[in-house]
């Protein structure tokens, strides 16, 4: 699964500390559930500028 991100392709299911592959265990849809766990996880909700 890639993401293209400025112009570049970027491998979202590459582990980066070992290179292997890992495994989607759930997608999460709901704008109230993605903020709900970014919050839980300490990370930002707003979303992001562009490149």
């Amino acid at each position: 699964m890639y993401k293209w991100t400025c112009g570049m392709a970027l491998d979202v299911l590459e582990c980066p500390a070992c290179n292997g592959r890992m495994k989607l265990v759930a997608m999460i849809t709901e704008p109230s559930n993605i903020a709900r766990f970014l919050t839980a996880l300490g990370e930002p909700t707003d979303v992001p500028g562009r490149c």
